[in-house]
């Protein structure tokens, strides 16, 4: 089971983490379809430092939002900053301090889930845990959102991202434990 607390350590400097390491290509990719959400209660799962939460709230601030994540720290983090930018929407917010795939959701409740760089912590004997426990809290019409990395096919882009990935995950092996 993952409880990120490990992350604990690095929650206060995750932003600077993510900017250096990949400039603004997570936060667009976070940000590629959320105008196109139509769903009012949301879980964000895993999602840290609340680089989503803050524009999520911004585009739907009459959403019931679950701010999932296991560790302490990086829920401080993101419930301070949108207390700054969004004060309103972040009194809304319920957050969830929590590890998966122990966690229970309210089952059939949410028509929205957001996984955003968070599915690759889990190894994969867990991983299919972890999915079983966020589907069994979502309605049968919902929406997932999941955004993560990928590995171009071919080229030197290629081997860049393979480069980069593997000092990224080395990173958070060593700071982590992960």
């Amino acid at each position: 089971m993952l409880y990120c607390n490990e992350f604990n350590s690095i929650a206060a400097y995750y932003y600077w983490l993510e900017l250096f390491s990949a400039g603004p290509l997570l936060q667009q990719a976070r940000m590629s379809f959320i105008g196109e959400i139509s769903a009012k209660r949301m879980l964000l799962a895993g999602e840290g430092h609340g680089q989503f939460l803050l524009p999520l709230g911004s585009h739907y601030p009459d959403a019931e939002v679950t701010y999932l994540d296991a560790s302490d720290k990086m829920l401080d983090v993101a419930r301070r900053r949108l207390k700054r930018a969004n004060p309103a929407f972040a009194e809304r917010v319920v957050w969830l301090h929590a590890g998966l795939p122990d966690t229970h959701l309210p089952v059939g409740h949410f028509d929205l889930i957001a996984t955003n760089f968070f599915l690759d912590c889990f190894p994969p004997d867990e991983l299919s845990a972890v999915i079983a426990t966020l589907a069994a809290g979502t309605r049968s019409d919902a929406c997932w959102l999941v955004c993560d990395f990928t590995i171009p096919a071919r080229g030197l882009a290629r081997q860049r991202a393979k480069a980069v990935h593997a000092l990224m995950y080395a990173f958070f092996r060593a700071a982590t434990g992960l």
